[in-house]
C-alpha cells in the first residue's frame, strides 16, 4: 500500500520541522545540517546508511528524512522503504548527485516521497522539505526538471510509453498468441514481433512474456470478452 497519502491531523509536523540526514559523506551531511538549522529546521540526527541509521530514525521519527546518495540504486530504495516501515510518519526525500527522469520514477515507484538533485538551491530544498513535512506527495520547485518529473511520471501508467503497434503486440501476447500468430495477425515479420516484444519488456521494466501478459491483464489493457479483444483474437 502506498504511504504517500496525506497525514491525519494528529500527525501534523512539529514546529520546527524535524530533519534527519543520511549520507555516506559525513562532511557534506554535517554542512547540510548546518544550512538547514539556519533555516530554522531542527536536525534530529546525522548518520551513514545502514542499520544504525534505521534505528536512529525509528527512535526520533523525524518529519523528513533526507537520504543523500550518488545515483539512486535499488539498495537506496530498499533503505528508504525500511525507513518508511519503521517510521511511517516520516517522509523520505532522496537527494542525489546524479539523477534523471528514470531515477525519479524509480524513487516514486518505491513508495518514497521525492527526489532532487544535490545542486538545487537552498531555497528550493527548503520549500521541498516544508511541502513534504506538510504531507504533500511531492514538492516541485521550478528550477528542478528532475524533481518536477516525480508526479508527472508517476501519474502516467507505464503502458503510456508503448507505441500503438507495441500495444497491439502486448494485447495479443496477453491472449496467449505465439510470435508466428502475432506476425500473421498484424501483417509483420516474426523478427519485427521479437523487436516489439523486447521493446515492450524494456519499457515496462519486465523480464518475460508471462510478466507482460500479467501486466496487460492486471492493468485492464486486455478485457476478455470485449468486442475489441474478440476482434484482436480473431
Amino acid at each position: 500500500m502506498s504511504r504517500t497519502t496525506d497525514r491525519p491531523r494528529s500527525q501534523e509536523p512539529r514546529d520546527p520541522v524535524t530533519i534527519f540526514i543520511i549520507d555516506e559523506d559525513r562532511l557534506l551531511a554535517e554542512a547540510l545540517g548546518q544550512v538547514l538549522a539556519v533555516e530554522e529546521f531542527a536536525v534530529s540526527g546525522i548518520a551513514s546508511p545502514g542499520p544504525g541509521a534505521i534505528d536512529d530514525v525509528r527512535r526520533s521519527v523525524p518529519d523528513v528524512v533526507i537520504l543523500g546518495v550518488d545515483t539512486p540504486t535499488s539498495s537506496d530504495m530498499s533503505l528508504g522503504r525500511m525507513i518508511v516501515d519503521v517510521a511511517e510518519r516520516s517522509r523520505i526525500l532522496v537527494l542525489a548527485s546524479n539523477v534523471d527522469r528514470s531515477h525519479v520514477r524509480d524513487v516514486s515507484r518505491a513508495g518514497l516521497h521525492g527526489c532532487m538533485p544535490k545542486d538545487v538551491s537552498v531555497s528550493e530544498l527548503v520549500r521541498a522539505v516544508h511541502a513534504l513535512a506538510r504531507g504533500g506527495t511531492s514538492a516541485r520547485p521550478k528550477a528542478s526538471d528532475a524533481f518536477r518529473a516525480t508526479v508527472d511520471d508517476a501519474a502516467d501508467p507505464p503502458s503510456a510509453r508503448l507505441t500503438p503497434r507495441e500495444l497491439e503486440v502486448l494485447k495479443l501476447v496477453a491472449r496467449g498468441a505465439a510470435g508466428r500468430t502475432i506476425a500473421r495477425r498484424l501483417g509483420i515479420s516474426e523478427n519485427t514481433v521479437r523487436t516489439h516484444s523486447q521493446s515492450i519488456l524494456e519499457k515496462l521494466e519486465l523480464h518475460s512474456r508471462l510478466e507482460a501478459a500479467a501486466y496487460a491483464i492486471g492493468s485492464g489493457l486486455v478485457r476478455f470478452g470485449s468486442p475489441e479483444e474478440n476482434e484482436l483474437a480473431g
